[in-house]
């Protein structure tokens, strides 16, 4: 259970680091020039991948057989995981921070710019300090993982004596 809490802790951050960098690049991209400057960006982001898969990455990889596997197995696999209480609770907590994450992207810009009144830069900074900060929680939840088991870090929130508050039962 832990070793998967730490593979979803890693799929998160890289899940989230692309589309939370991209207002601020987009911000600083808008700065040095035009919107057109952030499609010439993209087209040379591409062609930099392709250059460097086709010459790193690709040549080293061994041939794999390939395999089948029977859609029973997968279906059986797949009914294992849906019916596993605790991965289940803890698949929702992901889609939740992940939704939030998501909700963050879309309306921040509104929230820093047109409610708050802060100009395009210093919105670039906020946002990037808010995924910083955010990242820096999911690295710090992985050597967590190793002491603690993942139930223990989702109550540790609710773990004053005598105090009820909202709380994830597993």
């Amino acid at each position: 259970m832990k070793t998967a809490a730490r593979l979803f802790g890693l799929i998160g951050l890289i899940m989230f680091i692309a589309p939370a960098a991209a207002p601020s690049l987009g911000s600083l991209m808008l700065a040095l020039g035009e919107w057109q400057w952030i499609l010439l960006m993209l087209a040379g982001y591409a062609a930099f991948l392709v250059l460097t898969l086709q010459v790193a990455l690709f040549p080293k990889l061994q041939p794999r057989i390939p395999t089948t596997t029977p859609i029973r197995s997968l279906v059986t696999n797949y009914l294992l995981v849906l019916r596993h209480k605790t991965t289940m609770r803890f698949i929702g907590i992901q889609v939740l921070c992940f939704s939030t994450m998501l909700l963050l992207i879309t309306h921040s810009s509104f929230i820093y710019q047109e409610w708050s009144g802060l100009s395009n830069s210093t919105f670039a900074i906020l946002f990037a300090a808010n995924i910083a900060f955010m990242a820096a929680l999911n690295l710090i939840n992985r050597p967590l993982l190793r002491r603690f088991s993942s139930v223990q870090l989702v109550r540790a929130p609710d773990s004053r004596p005598g105090e009820r508050s909202w709380r994830v039962t597993f």
